[in-house]
């Protein structure tokens, strides 16, 4: 199923803006603009890898705890499904991009071919776990959920049991399990939705290994 990514003039801008605010905070930070001679590169590497992990964990934290749950509980099934079709993508991709960045810069730093020592291998597994994990929804479970609940909330539609909140009230919930084709799409998405919670929770279990990693290695705060 493709899938449609609409970002507006505003969200570019706001991109924009935080390139250029970056670039200021580093053209008038300790360093100035003696990069190389006081080892830029490398500091430009740690900051990608620490900006992008901890975007990455906290937009997790924050969908995986609160956005998604909160939406249920205030949202008809309509809406709800609505936003969740539209932030998925989104949102997986946005995952598979800052991983990806957190991976790459944490191989700049560590090649393969130096994991020698048992807290690399585990700080190397962790990230591809990470990326796996994310890449699953992103190409596969994410979109099959997408497609099956929309088939659902067609047939909720039919009964009214789309403007609920929450989770569709019992005595139209009664109707809607006399069709067996409900009902196996019930079964179809509760598995889906199992496995994708399960893999984000994966993922999240595995940035947690390099949060520890990253506070064993702090100096001070």
């Amino acid at each position: 199923m493709a899938v449609k990514f609409e970002f507006s003039f505003a969200q570019t801008s706001h991109a924009v803006a935080l390139a250029c605010t970056l670039l200021v905070a580093a053209l008038l930070s300790p360093v100035g603009g003696d990069w190389v001679n006081l080892g830029g590169v490398a500091l430009l590497v740690r900051l990608v890898h620490l900006s992008s992990f901890s975007a990455w964990f906290g937009t997790q934290i924050w969908v995986t705890f609160f956005a998604g749950l909160t939406m249920f509980r205030v949202l008809t099934r309509r809406a709800f499904a609505t936003a969740q079709g539209k932030l998925f993508p989104k949102y997986f991709l946005l995952g598979t991009v800052l991983s990806s960045l957190t991976t790459l810069t944490f191989l700049c730093e560590h090649p393969f071919k130096t994991w020698d020592s048992r807290q690399e291998l585990i700080q190397g597994a962790s990230f591809l776990v990470t990326m796996a994990m994310v890449l699953l929804n992103l190409l596969y479970l994410a979109p099959t959920a997408v497609r099956v609940q929309s088939e659902k909330l067609a047939m909720e539609k039919e009964v009214g049991g789309d403007e609920c909140v929450g989770k569709v009230d019992e005595d139209k919930l009664k109707v809607l399990n006399l069709k067996p084709r409900y009902v196996q799409l019930s079964k179809q998405f509760s598995r889906l939705h199992a496995y994708s919670a399960v893999t984000n929770l994966t993922s999240l279990a595995s940035q947690s290994f390099h949060l520890w990693y990253l506070a064993g290695h702090l100096n001070s705060i």
